[in-house]
């Protein structure tokens, strides 16, 4: 057979190949290795490359590098006292500027009472009333209303009596005079009840008014009614010593004479009084005091008509006419008799005012002020060289440094063994402060520096929190290793175990901690440590499931590994930037759970924690909202810059990615 494998030119001829073509040939070109592109790094360097190039995980960790270095630092070198009770400065706004409305340290108030027959500004009522200082608003404005309630501050108006409860009773206490008087029949002696005619509030009175009466009540005799009167709101006049000869009795000691209302329903019932008044022309009442005054109280008015023979009509009349200024209040001295008016009151159609402006709390605070200055105080004062005083002599006192808080001694007084000064007193250096202190978060109701409490609460919080970390992840890690390399019945066991644990609510496991061991950081830690860990072995096993069954871990099982080299050497490493992931937000998640916890009443006691700062001031979230705003941003700061920070972390510890960019 004819070969056809024949090696033919370019041409199609036959080429023979001879010894000569295949002799050894060498180039005197050197050949030589490429080098690498890139340097030999190891996998934390790799981790570092990785993480650096996702710059919102570099600023998260940048933030909270600054907000660790803030709760080591702010602490230390702040000037002011925390952590404690200081009342002299609870509830300060916060102050940044010295100059302006903003920032400042005033506090705007809203729609506060102005009294419009004191002059005085007041919050609140009885023991918890405050007044407020004229000489520390700004931009004060008012604004007025009329107001058919009870108020002291009101002026003008009409008086309602009404009475003080619901019941079933059909005779009620209207108005009466306070202080008991002596009439006779031979007096001329005239009652004058003067009711407003005003249809709207006669309708009002109507619908709940069967009839009032017109009594004369004395401790040594039975009611004298007077009058009764059905449906009428008409000024009624009486002579009542008239009354008195009719009845034939000579005298009545002890007298009070009282509007009676009567009503067969169970609710209020009203009568608009404008004036009640005596007059007479001979009779001289037997009182016990010769004070004239109009009172305005919560539950009562009280109206003294102070008149003798030798007033005038005219003079009567201002008398009568005052009483319609309820919220007025006067005092003159005589020797005249007197009519006390009292009743449960409502005011009707009364001007009222209230007022909004800016008030500095600092300078009511901390600035000069008169104060008591024990002689203990004085005398430390004259031994630091500050002063110079003489005991028992105001007028030697004699400032000789600007750190002596007195400015001038006013007076003094002996107050059992030792002297009490009176003085004029620069509180800010009364409380230990060189210059007037600026709280740029302000204050809570304890009087602690909200910027630097909440960093110190930061600190405390943060290692509270770090030290459960560690001790969840460490204990998760593990148990989760084990039960996902071995699985089957080993798996089986451990699950039950900790559905067991999942199941048990917290907030009683650790309530009942709390009761039996103390709210301590001891027995929160404790607590979240119990069950904590719960969820990182749940993640471990899941990642576990997930890698034990790859090539490499085969790889390795054959050529000898053993079991913990296998999990901790190729299954943990590629599982760990997912678990850094899930996990890295258990962190201030505890701060978070531990905030939550004291607002049920579960807070560390004798700790400053977020917890605790949260709980503490969310009563007054409406009025000094910066208290809780403040720790808020800084615990969202948290929550936010960690959980960019895990995602960081998750692509620098993925072995997936070694050498990527």
């Amino acid at each position: 057979m004819e070969n056809t494998n024949k090696l033919l030119d370019a041409n199609g001829n036959e080429v023979i190949l001879t010894e000569d073509d295949f002799k050894f040939v060498q180039s005197e070109k050197k050949i030589k290795e490429k080098s690498f592109d890139t340097k030999p790094t190891t996998f934390f360097k790799d981790a570092l490359t990785r993480f650096v190039k996702s710059k919102s995980s570099v600023v998260a960790a940048f933030i909270i590098g600054i907000l660790i270095l803030l709760s080591i630092i702010v602490p230390v070198a702040s000037p002011y006292k925390y952590n404690g009770s200081f009342s002299y400065q609870a509830l300060l706004s916060p102050k940044l500027f010295d100059n302006g409305n903003f920032w400042a340290g005033k506090y705007k108030y809203k729609n506060i009472t102005y009294n419009l027959n004191t002059g005085s500004y007041t919050a609140g009522e009885g023991a918890s009333a405050i007044t407020y200082e004229s000489d520390y608003m700004n931009d004060v404005q008012f604004s007025y209303s009329k107001v058919n309630n009870q108020s002291d501050a009101a002026v003008g108006g009409i008086f309602v009596a009404t009475s003080s409860t619901k019941s079933s009773s059909s005779n009620r206490s209207g108005i009466y005079n306070k202080i008991p008087f002596t009439i006779s029949k031979s007096d001329d002696l005239v009652l004058h009840l003067d009711l407003v005619e005003d249809d709207e509030i006669a309708k009002s009175i109507d619908t709940v008014l069967a009839e009032y009466s017109i009594v004369l009540k004395s401790s040594t005799t039975a009611d004298i009614v007077l009058k009764d009167v059905s449906k009428d709101y008409s000024s009624q006049t009486i002579n009542i010593s008239e009354v008195l000869q009719n009845k034939n009795i000579d005298k009545v000691e002890n007298a009070e004479v009282r509007v009676l209302l009567k009503t067969s329903k169970t609710e209020f019932v009203c009568l608009p009084i404008k004036s009640l008044y005596f007059t007479t022309s001979n009779a001289e009442l037997k009182a016990k005091t010769d004070t004239y005054q109009i009172k305005n109280d919560k539950f009562a008015t009280e109206g003294v008509i102070n008149y003798n023979n030798d007033m005038t009509q005219e003079e009567i009349d201002a008398y009568i006419d005052s009483l319609k200024d309820y919220g007025a209040s006067a005092q003159v001295n005589t020797t005249a008799n007197i009519v006390t008016l009292r009743s449960t009151k409502n005011l009707y159609d009364a001007e009222f005012a209230s007022a909004s402006f800016y008030y500095d709390e600092y300078a009511a605070k901390f600035g000069a002020q008169a104060h008591a200055i024990t002689q203990t105080e004085m005398q430390t004062y004259i031994d630091n060289g500050w002063c110079k005083y003489t005991f028992g002599n105001p007028s030697s006192f004699e400032k000789l440094s600007e750190k002596c808080p007195v400015n001038e001694v006013l007076s003094e007084k002996e107050v059992g063994t030792s002297v009490e000064l009176s003085a004029n007193v620069t509180m800010y250096r009364y409380y230990g402060y060189n210059s007037m202190p600026h709280f740029i978060m302000g204050t809570d109701q304890y009087g602690n520096p909200m910027f630097s409490y909440a960093f110190f609460a930061l600190q405390t919080s943060l290692l509270i929190a770090v030290i459960i970390f560690i001790i969840n992840f460490t204990i998760g890690i593990i148990y989760g290793s084990v039960e996902g390399y071995f699985g089957g019945n080993v798996d089986l066991f451990m699950e039950r175990i900790t559905d067991i644990l999942a199941y048990i609510p917290g907030t009683i496991l650790l309530t009942l901690l709390f009761l039996n061991l103390g709210r301590t950081i001891k027995t929160f830690t404790l607590a979240m440590c119990l069950t904590g860990w719960i969820g990182v072995a749940g993640g471990t096993r899941t990642q576990f499931y997930r890698f034990k069954g790859r090539e490499y871990v085969l790889a390795s099982r054959t050529l000898g590994a053993s079991d913990a080299r296998l999990i901790f050497k190729h299954v943990l490493p590629n599982a760990m930037g997912t678990l850094i992931t899930s996990t890295v937000l258990m962190i201030p998640g505890i701060i978070r759970s531990e905030a939550t916890l004291a607002y049920l009443g579960l807070g560390l006691k004798g700790t400053a924690s977020f917890g605790v700062i949260l709980s503490e001031n969310q009563t007054l979230l409406s009025s000094r909202g910066y208290l809780v705003i403040f720790p808020d941003v800084i615990l969202a700061l948290l929550m936010i810059t960690f959980n960019l920070f895990g995602n960081g972390l998750r692509d620098a510890f993925n072995p997936t990615l070694k050498g990527s960019e």
